[in-house]
């Protein structure tokens, strides 16, 4: 189990020196610093724990220490996580048979993965059926559309409003003529008018380095079954390479065709 939350304000004595101005002696100071036990990273607080337990459990500890099941939010703090399971020399499964309920009603609430070919929009109601190839393509689409209010680039010298930093920055070089462009640009949050309730749909999410290795190892394990069969269709095939290869099916391997494309066996690479 992996929990985690916000460092706490510990307020010092008021005899105690500050960190802004150490010749005052009468100032209260806010140190932020983890309990004992606990591990920081930036601004949060994490408690690892090797023990087993079941969902629900695991998620009432967590809250009785006051912290929540950890949720990744970048991808420099599942590597900093992994880093720290290493270290401790721990490692963190589920058991399918014992705990199949809690399992499925765990993942039944967590985003569905932007697939690797690319997807359209989740939202029924949404009209657009476009198909995204890129994750930033549907990110764009959702704040465009899926959001109820906006975020939008305000020039204060005309009041113009534009949709990104980047067009009002060149807005303002262009016709204000100004050298403190970023001084001229102020964010404002606008309701939405092509706002479309997504309802329960959630966004989706980027698959994390996990899930692309363990798919990069199933793609790979796939490739070999398909090779070996192909291999063992061909009438040219070895059947003592068959043999051979089906026992190490983990090594590399290299098909051998004829001068018209076929397969005719399978070699492997020493």
């Amino acid at each position: 189990m992996i929990g985690s939350a916000l460092v706490p304000d510990v307020v010092a004595h008021p005899l105690q020196r500050s960190h802004q101005d150490p010749w005052d002696d009468n100032c209260f100071y806010h140190c932020k610093v983890c309990q004992k036990g606990w591990a920081q990273f930036k601004n949060s607080c994490y408690y690892f724990s090797s023990g087993d337990a079941t969902f629900k459990d695991a998620m009432i500890s967590c809250i009785s220490i006051g912290a929540g099941l950890l949720e990744f939010q970048n991808k420099i703090e599942e590597t900093w996580v992994d880093l720290q399971i290493k270290h401790r020399a721990m490692k963190f499964e589920f058991d399918l048979n014992e705990f199949q309920s809690e399992l499925m009603t765990f993942e039944e609430k967590q985003r569905p993965l932007f697939r690797p070919l690319g997807m359209t929009c989740p939202v029924e109601e949404c009209p657009n059926s476009t198909h995204f190839r890129r994750y930033g393509q549907l990110l764009d689409h959702w704040i465009d559309i899926h959001k109820e209010k906006r975020k939008l680039a305000k020039c204060k010298s005309c009041k113009k409003c534009l949709r990104t930093k980047a067009s009002a920055r060149k807005h303002i070089s262009a016709t204000h003529r100004e050298n403190n462009v970023d001084g001229l640009l102020v964010d404002i949050m606008v309701q939405n008018r092509s706002y479309i309730s997504p309802g329960d749909t959630p966004f989706p999410r980027k698959m994390t380095q996990t899930e692309k290795r363990s798919r990069k190892r199933e793609e790979e394990k796939e490739k070999r079954k398909r090779l070996l069969k192909e291999c063992e269709r061909n009438p040219l095939f070895d059947e003592e390479r068959a043999t051979r290869t089906n026992a190490t099916v983990n090594r590399d391997k290299v098909m051998v065709f004829d001068v018209n494309g076929n397969a005719q066996r399978l070699r492997l690479l020493r």
